[in-house]
């Protein structure tokens, strides 16, 4: 048994490093092929008189399905991220970070490459409006740090605080202090203390199943880089209806502890 159990470990072993290889394969390639028309454009942006510059920026997000309470946590970082290439803008004529799927760059470069002609055709730099400069678009959303919240209190009909820990493209990036809160179909009563005065206690999660369970989650504060803490929102997904994830999001708010 033991040796079955060392021979499927080397082969997945194996199976990862060839998966990784790909990975890194796929992506060097990426980057050779869109490094050269970054720097030309930011060539482009110098002889426009554009305060702009581009640079590529390899970030990652969590796979799909990994779940975090299992023994998912003891896997490597590279088994449970996946990585894309981005375009950042750095736009000082107006004062935003702006980021490009690689597909967006590609047609901003023709577009660019174009004005570039009109210039050199008139000997005058074009007079753009917003809309019309391919260095420009409306501000987004950008995503600051990602983190993963238990709910296992829950089956317990029992409330949790913990603070959570963000992860960003650099590592650590800030916190969130959160409660998650059992309560009533209207929300307003902590169903955890009403048992608790009551003395009543669920000692089996099965005598939830095919019930309602209403609760909350809320976000009490938290803390972020300073130069990115005002118009601030969060969004979360839970799987509902039968595993299906859902997704919510929380009200914009000016300042982080207006949450």
């Amino acid at each position: 048994m033991e040796a079955d159990y060392s021979l499927k470990e080397k082969e997945s072993e194996k199976k990862k490093k060839e998966i990784k290889f790909k990975d890194k394969h796929y992506l060097e390639r990426k980057l050779s092929k869109y490094l050269p028309k970054i720097l030309e454009i930011n060539l482009i942006a110098k002889e426009l008189k554009k305060n702009v510059s581009l640079n590529a920026k390899l970030t990652y997000t969590f796979k799909e399905g990994i779940d975090f309470s299992k023994n998912d946590l003891n896997n490597t970082e590279d088994d449970r991220t996946k990585f894309k290439i981005l375009i950042q803008v750095m736009n000082r004529e107006y004062g935003y970070v702006f980021y490009w799927e690689v597909s967006k760059f590609s047609n901003r470069y023709y577009v660019i490459k174009d004005i570039l002609e009109r210039y050199f055709e008139t000997n005058e730099l074009p007079k753009l409006t917003k809309e019309e400069d391919p260095f420009w678009d409306p501000p987004e959303p950008h995503l600051i740090g990602q983190s993963f919240l238990k709910l296992m209190s829950l089956a317990y009909v029992l409330d949790y605080s913990c603070e959570l820990a963000l992860v960003g493209e650099k590592g650590a990036c800030g916190c969130l202090n959160v409660k998650v809160i059992p309560t009533d179909e209207k929300g307003e009563k902590n169903l955890s203390n009403e048992m608790e005065e009551k003395g009543e206690y669920v000692d089996d999660p099965n005598e939830l199943l095919e019930k309602r369970f209403d609760f909350n989650i809320a976000i009490e504060n938290g803390i972020l880089p300073e130069n990115i803490c005002t118009d601030v929102y969060a969004e979360y997904s839970l799987n509902v209806d039968g595993g299906n994830k859902k997704t919510f999001q929380t009200n914009i708010v000016r300042r982080l502890f207006d949450f």
